[in-house]
């Protein structure tokens, strides 16, 4: 398997990842904005819930002036990763709260209208879950 092109930023030894705002980190890859620990924001987002819980939180949410925060997308989650990290596998410079369980992405299941995709913060292993089940959320928005 061949390396991966490192993006201009990398070549010029920046990270991918800034934290623009206080708990705003910015992707200069994709211009996403990500909440960079969600934990901070209280209430339900310092614990596990269900999916349309994670919709409806992401939804009501109004942080630094902005209020289109939703669920990312699994491709967006898996961006976030470091694949040469585990436990967790984020750059825990940049990224901070809760690294025991999964995320929720705002992706459903092709095959099961029950299911949505989830990414693992340990290993980054990506698994379909009931939306009845808990785990976690980072609120997203698009900037670009």
């Amino acid at each position: 398997m061949g390396r991966k092109k490192a993006t201009k930023e990398e070549a010029k030894g920046e990270s991918r990842f800034v934290v623009t705002a206080k708990n705003i980190i910015t992707d200069r890859k994709t211009g996403l904005q990500i909440i960079q620990d969600p934990t901070l924001l209280g209430g339900v987002f310092k614990a596990a819930m269900t999916h349309k819980e994670a919709e409806k939180a992401c939804a009501a949410l109004e942080f630094y002036g902005f209020k289109d925060w939703r669920l990312p997308t699994v491709e967006e989650l898996c961006g976030m990763t470091d694949r040469t990290k585990y436990n967790p596998c984020y750059d825990t410079n940049i990224f901070k709260g809760k690294f025991d369980d999964w995320y929720w992405s705002g992706d459903p299941c092709a095959w099961n209208k029950d299911a949505a995709w989830c990414v693992n913060s340990y290993n980054g292993n990506v698994y379909n879950f009931d939306r009845s089940g808990h785990s976690y959320v980072r609120p997203v928005r698009s900037c670009q």
